[in-house]
């Protein structure tokens, strides 16, 4: 029960604002499988951002 309490929310365009993409790049990340996209109805519907870790691209960083 508590893992259904801490499920955040958010539209597309929240979702896309910090993310840093575009709404239409949203959309082909939850086709891909990469973000859950929870619909109540078709005018209604929410992404989860439960492990946000896993939105981002894997990058190497080199410290100086």
């Amino acid at each position: 029960m508590e893992n259904i309490l801490r499920v955040q929310l958010l539209t597309v365009k929240e979702a896309a604002t910090l993310l840093r993409i575009s709404p239409s790049t949203v959309y082909r990340r939850v086709n891909a499988g990469h973000l859950t996209l929870v619909r109540w109805d078709p005018r209604l519907s929410r992404v989860t951002l439960n492990d946000p870790e896993r939105l981002l691209p894997a990058a190497e960083v080199d410290y100086v």
